[in-house]
């Protein structure tokens, strides 16, 4: 999966109540020194590119959309690999599953293997640019794996902003990145205030600091 792809996934409400509006919220993603992509999300959908990683391995493209029961992500890696997952949801339970190419399918890529509550990826996102996703525990299934991510409440940041933190923590299915094996991620959410979007979303990843920052 491209590292688009991961910091998405890594961001990524009860099927939320959310403070985002149908406007676009615009970030750059910061590593290493530097941008090294961007990503623009909205309620339904995220678009995101990554081309200023150190291995050229790590950049590509990657979209996600959620229409109506129907969850679709397409990632396009820099060698041009590509990677699409189609979920079609019957409220929080998983009714089709379609992973092409069929290498990256896992024991969790059929509906019968998912027994449990699940959101999308695209509702947990849309949760996590609000201050609303403090203090709760999303679970997600993005076709290959089911996720929580579990934050802590929110605590008071300078004069009006918000701080929370928490996880990003893979519980049934494979780690990212085949070798390394990632299964859990610190995540910290910056908010100006109790009420505005999400300002800077925070992790690491083998010890380098990662970011997303809104323009």
């Amino acid at each position: 999966m491209t590292f688009s792809g991961k910091l998405v996934g890594l961001l990524i409400g009860c099927c939320c109540a959310t403070a985002l509006s149908a406007e676009s919220l615009d970030f750059d993603l910061r590593g290493f020194g530097g941008s090294i992509g961007s990503m623009t999300v909205t309620v339904n959908a995220v678009d995101a590119v990554t081309d200023g990683m150190p291995l050229d391995a790590f950049n590509g493209t990657f979209k996600a959309e959620r229409s109506g029961d129907a969850y679709v992500a397409d990632r396009i890696s820099a060698k041009g690999d590509r990677r699409l997952i189609e979920i079609g949801f019957a409220g929080q339970s998983v009714a089709t599953v379609s992973v092409d190419p069929v290498e990256d399918r896992t024991e969790f890529s059929v509906p019968g293997a998912v027994d449990e509550p699940v959101v999308s990826p695209m509702e947990v996102l849309a949760a996590a640019m609000s201050a609303q996703i403090c203090g709760k525990t999303l679970t997600f299934y993005d076709g290959r794996r089911i996720v929580d991510l579990e934050m802590q409440g929110a605590t008071k940041e300078g004069e009006e902003g918000f701080v929370c933190s928490g996880r990003y923590h893979i519980r049934r299915g494979p780690g990212h990145g085949s070798i390394l094996n990632i299964r859990s991620l610190p995540m910290t959410l910056h908010f100006p205030s109790a009420t505005a979007p999400v300002s800077s979303i925070e992790t690491r990843l083998m010890g380098f600091g990662l970011s997303a920052e809104r323009k």
